[in-house]
């Protein structure tokens, strides 16, 4: 919760210097799409544990340990230095592959699947935009609305058992990138860690991305 006062504090005090340099200043809006790709922790084991705590016998689990997001984005540059960004996410299915055999020797198997989607906003800060050196440079802090949605279901013996749900809340986005200018737009890349995703306090992934952006 301090960490997330931090990131708030940050984004209040970008937009109070973009009132006072508003008018100094040419408006500019741009819009783009990045692609993304975040490694995932392998608890594949603590998976098979659970399930071989309930069912006894034995569980072999794989999950993928990698997984792709795309992000619309738009914003509006006050200044050479400070612009306001908002995005929306939406995550590839992340899968889990389960197979065993239960305490009473009965076999099953499972799938599941895990997806992210939401909105987001972040105050954009520029340190160096009027350098020939570094002026693609930009840092971001901002929060996340996102939902994680989550999908499971074990066959055995001709029969099967589906179960899903989701959860949502709110969690801070920290950043680093670079926009290098290419034909009518910008080409950029960046790196974002998202802590406290969906809102649980427990759940970070780091996430690198490439995208194309147009300057109106």
């Amino acid at each position: 919760m301090r960490f997330q006062k931090r990131v708030f504090s940050l984004i209040g005090l970008s937009f109070v210097m973009c009132v006072g340099a508003h008018a100094q200043t040419n408006n500019k809006w741009y819009a783009g799409a990045e692609f993304g790709v975040t490694s995932i922790k392998d608890n594949s084991s603590d998976i098979a544990n659970s399930l071989t705590s309930v069912l006894g016998g034995t569980a072999n689990v794989g999950r993928d340990t990698n997984t792709s997001a795309t992000r619309l984005y738009g914003g509006y540059n006050f200044n050479n230095y400070i612009a306001a960004e908002i995005g929306y996410l939406q995550s590839s299915d992340n899968k889990t592959r389960i197979s065993g055999t239960s305490g009473g020797l009965t076999p099953y198997t499972g799938s599941g699947t895990v997806s992210i989607s939401g909105a987001d906003i972040s105050a954009i800060f520029r340190p160096n935009p009027n350098r020939n050196f570094g002026s693609g440079l930009f840092l971001r802090a901002g929060i996340s609305s996102y939902t994680t949605k989550t999908s499971v279901t074990i066959a055995s013996g001709g029969s099967s058992f589906s179960q899903s749900g989701s959860d949502s809340g709110s969690g801070a986005n920290i950043g680093i990138g670079y926009d290098i200018p290419a034909g009518p737009g910008n080409v950029r890349v960046a790196y974002t860690n998202m802590s406290n995703l969906s809102g649980k306090s427990n759940n970070s992934v780091d996430a690198f991305s490439i995208g194309y952006q147009l300057n109106f």
